[in-house]
């Protein structure tokens, strides 16, 4: 059986969360003309760039690899049938999940990953880099835990006070 021949019964199930914003993929686009104008110097661009999940190649500036935000890893079928087609669209037509609950499409031409972004968009996917603080853990000991879990406490108090005001 083919995916042509499936039919979805169900309402599409709307993410908990909506992390995407249009309005990103225009400034994206402008950003990009900006730097091919030079009017945007190279690592301010890089940062741009990395700040909205278009991570750059060492072969050349012209293309990007963009990775996709899963937060808690959820992913709906929707958002499934968009990334296929922005794969095949954009990319080299495959997506690789990664273990950071992430999609990446790799080859995407740097002009169009506003495109990508508007696209994402649409089904509530963003490209943004949206924690800070990234926890993870290969290997568990029982003392590295317990460390791990005092600094959190920690931090999680620190920001709270800060945030307090």
């Amino acid at each position: 059986m083919t995916t042509s021949n499936l039919k979805q019964t169900a309402k599409p199930v709307k993410p908990k969360i909506n992390w995407a914003r249009t309005e990103e993929a225009d400034n994206f686009a402008e950003t990009v003309k900006l730097y091919r104008q030079g009017k945007y110097d190279d690592a301010s661009f890089r940062r741009y760039r990395l700040q909205h999940g278009a991570y750059g190649t060492r072969m050349t500036s012209d293309y990007a690899m963009v990775r996709i935000k899963l937060p808690a890893g959820e992913i709906y079928p929707h958002q499934f049938e968009k990334l296929s087609q922005l794969s095949e669209q954009y990319s080299i037509g495959n997506a690789h999940f990664t273990t950071r609950e992430s999609v990446q499409l790799h080859w995407v031409i740097l002009e169009d990953v506003s495109e990508i972004l508007r696209s994402l968009a649409e089904v509530g996917m963003t490209t943004r880099r949206h924690v800070e603080i990234v926890l993870e853990m290969y290997c568990v000991v029982p003392w590295l835990v317990f460390v791990l879990k005092k600094s959190l406490i920690q931090l999680l108090m620190h920001l709270q006070l800060q945030n307090s005001f």
